[in-house]
């Protein structure tokens, strides 16, 4: 894999702010004069212009610049995949969600069953009450990927 650049970094968001999570590990305190753990979960990003060439619109994140951020790779089980962030403010990751298994799209909505398959491609579960679409968006013999209904 090709080195990550803050130039990659910009043109990832660019690309994907309509459907990026963002999930802050922690953040500086002023109190303890360091980083404390915070861990929010993945969120959905809300565009902010606060502080742009720090944020570089994502709020939520923080960049130092000068050559101060550092960069990797980043994917979990989950379904999640992007940029690790840290610096001396804090550490996050930005993630879109990858193409998911049958399995791993339940999982991710806390299920165990499908409640109905359709030959058209996507799956009926239930998800906190209401009906969700999980669509199929690729077969290739016998593995079958979903991507979940926002």
């Amino acid at each position: 894999m090709a080195k990550i650049t803050k130039a990659t970094v910009k043109s990832f968001i660019r690309k994907n702010i309509d459907d990026m999570y963002i999930n802050v590990r922690g953040s500086f305190d002023g109190m303890t004069d360091g980083i404390e753990g915070k861990n929010t979960g993945f969120m959905r990003v809300q565009p902010t212009i606060i502080n742009i060439d720090n944020t570089l619109g994502v709020d939520g994140a923080w960049f130092v610049n000068n050559g101060r951020d550092y960069f990797q790779a980043y994917e979990d089980e989950n379904g999640y995949k992007g940029i690790a962030v840290s610096n001396c403010c804090g550490y996050f990751e930005l993630a879109i969600t990858m193409d998911l298994t049958l399995e791993q799209a339940i999982k991710k909505v806390g299920l165990n069953t499908v409640m109905t398959a359709h030959a058209d491609g996507y799956a009926i579960v239930h998800y906190q009450g209401r009906p969700t679409k999980l669509h199929r968006i690729l077969r290739t013999g016998q593995a079958t990927l979903y991507r979940l209904d926002a």
